[in-house]
């Protein structure tokens, strides 16, 4: 069972509207204060929240903003953390995203287009609260401690999003939550996986896995495709988000021993900025050549209307009962699609989460879930989403689904076909078009330009409760 007590609060549920503001301050360790970094260090750690979804937690409790750490590998280094417990931590989190990114960006460059302070910082101060003023207050007081025990942690970059955007026309609903858009006008975390030993209901968040049955014969026949197979919505095993505890696979995921890594999650901070006049330009311009409504393209783009609707469900139109019901806007998968009719191949939703759209049916997926969430944020005349993901394997979770599913489209079927929303210039290769009517053989066609921008993007490690104690010596 998960010791929710020990797992940092964020994590099992990526805090949603319940707490729409935000402030994530990039922090770095000075030379030779290491141990006062720690010390300060201990006194955050006993204000971080640890535990249970905010509607969970006890009256008064919730309403206050909520703290979270995250270390990269390099402040793991530098806060003085012994060689043999770093080597225990998989390659990809000692890498780094920096050194990764050629890989999983796919652009030999991307890094030199990052903002200063994001991919070289050591530690992430996260804060979460019910309206900006009380996230600031808490970010101020927390860093003023720093400045009082001399600054051993200094704000190398600091990111305050915007938080939920509203819509135009006032409607409040999107999948079941608060209402929530990210700048290209979508509806925004409508899915999260459902983890075992914490959400009752996997309808739709979890594994519709199949069912072997008991007797030899009856396999026999379904492999050979003579019967059914008959399969069950189950959770996902808490191997794949936290650390310690079994995975899909059966195995515990690779990271350190006790007391460091059990309960402990890694973390990806991804800054993305959106070029929203370039897409919406081109949507429009599109939408004309193509003879459809411009909404309808751009929900042919993502795979759901802009309020959360799927399009495997309601291919004609955005359905409230859908989009205001989390359970229903998720059960769903593309059994009885497998051509792209109602929903494109090669639609965002269908990349970054195929379901049992791939060769392998559900398992093929089971070993790439994520825990995220996106929230918007304006910095003068930029617009952007800071991406957040929680996996205990960054190779198999975040990375796979950027680099094999949206990089690259050959697992959809799609040929070396990148993921169109994501896509970037590389390699001196053009841009990509989209089959968005595979009935119809209408394809929309390459942007002008990249639709979104990476600037910046950190691997970190979030910690248990023992963990924090035992890294900041307390």
């Amino acid at each position: 069972m998960i010791e929710l007590g020990e797992v940092q609060g964020n994590v099992l549920h990526a805090y949603g509207t319940e707490f729409p503001s935000a402030r994530y301050a990039h922090l770095r360790v000075a030379d030779g204060a290491a141990d006062r970094a720690r010390a300060v260090l201990a006194g955050w750690a006993r204000q971080v929240t640890f535990g249970r979804r905010p509607d969970s937690f006890p009256t008064g409790y919730a309403q206050r903003p909520h703290v979270n750490l995250a270390f990269t590998y390099t402040g793991l280094e530098a806060l003085g953390v012994r060689r043999d417990v770093l080597d225990a931590f998989p390659a990809d989190f000692r890498e780094g995203a920096s050194r990764r990114s050629p890989e999983v960006d796919g652009v030999p460059d991307a890094v030199d287009h990052w903002d200063n302070g994001v991919g070289d910082g050591h530690v992430l101060l996260i804060v979460h609260a019910r309206d900006e003023p009380a996230c600031r207050e808490r970010v101020d007081a927390l860093l003023a401690e720093a400045r009082a025990a001399g600054d051993p942690l200094f704000e190398s970059a600091a990111q305050q999003p915007t938080a939920l955007l509203e819509r135009g026309d006032g409607a409040d609903f999107s999948c079941g939550t608060r209402y929530s858009r990210e700048h290209f006008g979508f509806a925004d975390g409508c899915s999260q996986p459902a983890v075992d030993g914490v959400d009752d209901d996997p309808t739709g968040d979890g594994l519709n896995a199949r069912v072997h049955p008991r007797r030899t014969l009856l396999q026999f026949a379904e492999d050979l495709g003579l019967r059914r197979e008959r399969r069950q919505w189950r959770p996902i095993r808490a191997g794949e988000f936290l650390l310690g505890h079994r995975n899909e696979d059966g195995r515990l995921p690779d990271g350190p021993p006790a007391p460091l890594g059990p309960n402990g999650t890694f973390m990806v901070y991804r800054k993305l900025e959106q070029h929203v006049d370039v897409f919406e330009a081109h949507i429009d311009a599109e939408a004309g050549r193509l003879g459809m409504e411009a909404i309808e393209l751009r929900a042919r783009v993502l795979g759901r209307w802009p309020d959360g609707t799927p399009l495997a469900l309601s291919p004609a139109a955005e359905d409230p009962q859908l989009s205001t019901n989390r359970r229903r806007a998720n059960l769903f998968d593309y059994e009885d699609d497998r051509a792209g009719i109602r929903c494109p191949l090669g639609a965002h939703v269908r990349r970054t989460n195929p379901r049992n759209g791939l060769a392998g049916g559900a398992e093929a997926t089971m070993r790439h879930r994520i825990i995220r969430r996106g929230m918007p944020y304006v910095e003068g005349d930029r617009r952007g989403l800071l991406f957040i993901a929680y996996n205990s394997s960054i190779k198999d979770g975040f990375e796979t689904i950027q680099r094999l599913w949206c990089l690259d489209g050959a697992a959809l079927g799609l040929g070396s076909e990148p993921d169109y929303l994501l896509q970037q210039e590389r390699d001196g290769r053009p841009l990509s078009g989209m089959v968005v009517d595979h009935a119809g053989a209408r394809r929309i066609s390459a942007p002008p330009r990249p639709f979104v921008t990476v600037r910046g993007c950190e691997y970190l490690f979030l910690p248990s409760r023992r963990a924090c104690a035992w890294l900041t010596g307390r």
